[in-house]
């Protein structure tokens, strides 16, 4: 796990998962995208963990998608696709679980529950 993206796993199974990069508005960069991936799989891997919760470090901003600067060195036109480790993909692994808003809708705060 890297220091962009930081993983608590918390006695009573629930696993709180921070983009730690408040300095660029917790931009989607290859080391946030690679630290969510290894998040996922550690609180997939973990049978007492039932819950995980989604959320960024910062006072400003939840998530501004992309890093542009990345994405302007690497000269992509467009997100990288594909698999999870190369970029987003609509293949996130899951055991049957859905995002959903906390209580209302809050952009800095999202948790996950199975959906059955």
């Amino acid at each position: 796990m890297t220091d962009a993206v930081l993983f608590d796993a918390r006695a009573d199974g629930i696993a709180i998962i921070t983009i730690n990069r408040p300095d660029v508005h917790n931009a989607l960069g290859r080391e946030v995208r690679d630290g969510l991936f290894a998040a996922w799989e550690r609180f997939e891997g973990d049978p007492a963990l039932r819950v995980a919760i989604l959320t960024a470090a910062g006072p400003k901003a939840f998530c501004a998608g992309g890093d542009l600067k990345e994405m302007a060195d690497l000269q992509l036109t467009v997100p990288p696709r594909g698999p999870m480790r190369s970029g987003w993909s609509t293949d996130w692994p899951s055991r049957n679980n859905c995002w959903i808003p906390r209580s209302g809708w809050r952009p800095k705060s999202w948790r996950m529950r199975r959906c059955r």
